[in-house]
């Protein structure tokens, strides 16, 4: 199952569940109106809003009495969505996930159809394929949703590439080196800031490590996919052997 699948999955199910705490929520609201009101409800039109069947329809919560067919003012409620009716807020929260640039439009056309609005951020290469950063933001619940369902994607992409890893090199030693991925990073403070090309590369036994990029490379521009010769000095992640960081990088 891919990124696309995965969220659109997540996103359903939780739709689902708050659509039930909806409609269960909605049944007690029509029923308070129809107490107060001699056993009449108020009607409701195709977004679930409600408006006042007679003229002086009283609210059961407010006591404001309402004219036949006005709209009837309702609090937001934390857990009442609907894709049709909820209205972006600045405060919303958002969260920010890496997909393939080919799934760009699919991605957009999902977050959009739950009302979730998306910015893309940087772009890279990584094993062939290129990404880009997705950043949405809208209703909370379904941005934990996001959240939680990409981090669990990402979490056993990671653990599924770890299982074909050999162990990453220490000390100073030359490689066979594939270039994986490329990102600029800031470097310096203040004035002196500028962007440093750093690369991730894969060795022959799967093993990959993460530098600065040879000057030499950068000249070039090269790409994910680039096969070269690495001299360098690498020291393992203390967290996981199949990983290392260089430093002092020359091109052989």
């Amino acid at each position: 199952m891919n990124l696309i699948s995965r969220l659109t999955d997540a996103l359903n199910t939780k739709i689902a569940e708050l659509t039930e705490i909806r409609q269960k929520q909605q049944i007690r609201i029509l029923k308070a109106f129809s107490d107060r009101n001699n056993g009449m409800e108020p009607n409701e039109d195709h977004n679930g809003r409600l408006h006042a069947p007679c003229d002086g329809y009283e609210h059961f919560e407010t006591g404001e009495l309402y004219g036949k067919g006005q709209f009837i003012v309702m609090p937001d409620y934390d857990d009442w969505y609907s894709p049709a009716t909820y209205s972006g807020r600045d405060y919303d929260p958002s969260t920010r996930f890496k997909v393939k640039t080919a799934d760009y439009k699919s991605t957009v056309k999902l977050m959009e159809s739950f009302n979730l609005r998306v910015k893309t951020g940087r772009h890279w290469h990584e094993n062939g394929q290129e990404y880009c950063y997705f950043t949405v933001k809208g209703y909370k619940p379904l941005i934990d949703v996001i959240t939680k369902a990409a981090a669990a994607f990402q979490a056993e992409e990671r653990d599924s590439e770890k299982a074909f890893k050999g162990v990453a090199p220490t000390g100073k030693v030359t490689v066979k080196a594939t270039i994986k991925g490329v990102k600029m990073v800031e470097s310096g403070f203040g004035h002196s800031v500028r962007l440093v090309p750093k690369m991730i590369i894969t060795l022959p036994n799967g093993a990959t490590a993460y530098g600065t990029m040879p000057k030499a490379l950068a000249e070039q521009n090269v790409k994910s996919g680039y096969e070269f010769i690495l001299k360098a000095t690498f020291e393992q992640d203390k967290k996981d052997n199949t990983h290392a960081f260089f430093t002092r990088p020359v091109v052989c």
